[in-house]
């Protein structure tokens, strides 16, 4: 082989050799942490996010006032035309709410 291309191949060994040096450093300091969930979701993200079987599971518990409005989820409808109410939910409030049990999820009843 001529010196010049016996060379040329030290030089490009060398140069993959600092290129695959920086891409292992790069590598390293991937962080592979996910990342964390906004605070308000809509429905269509947030019964995911909650592990419910649906979206409408989600909509039945607020019908049903196991979330309190403006604490656990608030209305998010950007057309005043809208037929379905949409929302967002807080899910760290909400998530904490499943969590306790049921009989926690009753409202106090007003004296007749």
């Amino acid at each position: 082989m001529k010196p010049e291309v016996i060379e040329l191949l030290k030089t490009l060994t060398q140069q993959n050799a600092r290129a695959l040096e920086l891409l292992t450093l790069a590598l390293e300091q991937v962080d592979d942490t996910p990342a964390p969930l906004p605070t308000w979701l809509p429905t269509e993200q947030a019964w995911e996010a909650l592990s419910l079987p649906s979206a409408e599971a989600l909509r039945r518990k607020v019908r049903k006032s196991v979330f309190d409005i403006g604490h656990h989820y608030r209305l998010a409808n950007h057309n005043p035309n809208a037929t379905q109410k949409r929302y967002e939910f807080h899910i760290e409030r909400c998530a904490a709410r499943l969590a306790d049990p049921p009989r926690n999820w009753a409202k106090p009843r007003k004296p007749v």
